[in-house]
């Protein structure tokens, strides 16, 4: 398609299986529900048809094959496109490949199967367009059952695009998920009742979900990003992450950068971290294992345990209630100050020559300590309100 107008158009596709969106789709659909009632609710800017998202429709186990589709939209373009997809209802996928054009595919499904336009009871409107390098969909679909269809499980719109791998994207739907995948450049991505996946990016991305996971797999740049109910994965990552959720657990496995991870109401698990680490969590354990850097973790309520391979950093750790376990490397070198209803500094596993206890006060239920390893180049803090503080060596 090379016309620069404006065009408003129905599309209708034959899919088979597909497996990418398949892992969080059952555990998020009651979150799913929520979100478009309350986007859908407000109305979206700009769109001229309402979508009838169903939770329990499937689309996101289907492989959907282009062979398939009723009607393919291409856009041919020069450099590296800017993409901006936005639905009113529905989930967007994109892939980056080797490619000088753009891509959409568009499919639908209703009431369990996927339609054409002979069988489809409902209409589907999009209204697409380009200018220069700069493509936009805009568009939404309407069931049999009308604005309130969804609640039946009627219909449900997935756009897939695929493009150069260097195009930016901007993503927005009121109700379900995003992938994007071997995108290399700039990314916004939000939607109100899904996950967000990501998997071989980089670059700048901004994320944001009212209901769903967020999953980052083999990624470097810079992200930030928030869910308020859903669960926080990375895996194989290097760069900056800001991420937050407000109700979920965060894993991170093979990590590079520095990190900046919250939840309200979950555990952190960090798996073979290189670098600096900032972890909070209201109500929750937090659990470093093999660690090349720096950390600073706090929990209101759960315990922390943290083994350092490599000390290159400050260790400050607090729990309000919970215990307190630090394993250092035994040639680290470090000042420390522990402080609990019991602590334990077992200081013979060490190498260096001059280690020392500073000060000491033993009291029933509350119990301090400080001291020197080595040359004391780096801190170790360690506080519980109500529970033990260990600190050892590796063996």
């Amino acid at each position: 398609m090379e016309n620069k107008m404006i065009q408003t158009m129905t599309r209708w596709v034959y899919p088979r299986e597909r497996s990418r969106f398949r892992r969080r789709w059952q555990r998020s659909a009651g979150l799913l529900l929520a979100g478009v009632f309350l986007t859908g609710l407000t109305g979206m800017t700009g769109l001229t048809a309402y979508a009838s998202v169903s939770p329990t429709s499937d689309v996101l186990d289907m492989e959907q094959d282009r062979s398939d589709a009723y009607q393919t939209d291409r856009f041919e373009v020069k450099g590296n496109p800017l993409v901006e997809v936005y639905l009113n209802g529905g989930s967007i996928e994109f892939e980056g490949r080797e490619t000088d054009e753009v891509v959409i595919d568009t499919f639908v499904r209703q009431d369990g199967r996927y339609v054409n336009q002979q069988n489809f009871e409902g209409k589907l409107k999009l209204e697409l367009s380009q200018n220069g390098d700069k493509i936009v969909l805009r568009g939404g679909v309407e069931g049999k059952k009308g604005w309130f269809g969804w609640f039946d499980g009627n219909t449900s719109l997935h756009i897939r695009v695929t493009g150069p791998a260097k195009s930016s994207v901007n993503f927005t739907t009121s109700g379900g998920e995003l992938e994007v995948k071997n995108l290399h450049s700039i990314a916004t991505l939000k939607t109100s009742g899904g996950d967000i996946d990501l998997e071989d990016v980089s670059g700048k991305f901004d994320l944001q979900t009212s209901g769903g996971s967020i999953d980052i797999e083999q990624a470097s740049g810079t992200f930030t990003g928030r869910t308020s109910g859903g669960s926080i994965d990375l895996e194989d990552t290097d760069g900056s992450f800001e991420l937050r959720t407000s109700g979920g657990s965060i894993d991170v496995e093979n990590a590079t950068g520095t990190y900046v991870l919250r939840t309200s109401g979950g555990s952190i698990d960090v798996d073979k971290g290189r670098g600096e680490f900032s972890l909070k969590t209201s109500a929750g354990n937090i659990d470093v294992d093999e660690l090349w850097g720096s950390v600073d973790a706090a929990t209101s309520a759960g315990n922390v345990d943290v083994k350092v391979m490599d000390l290159l950093g400050d260790i400050i750790l607090k729990t309000s209630a919970g215990n307190i376990d630090v394993y250092l490397p035994v040639d680290a070198e470090f000042s420390f100050e522990l402080k609990g209803m019991e602590t334990e500094a077992a200081l013979q596993g060490f190498s260096a020559s001059n280690v020392q206890i500073l000060q000491e006060e033993k009291k029933i239920m509350n119990q301090y300590v400080t001291g020197e390893v080595g040359g004391a180049v780096y801190k170790v803090n360690a506080r519980t309100s109500a529970g033990a503080v260990t600190l050892m060596s590796l063996d």
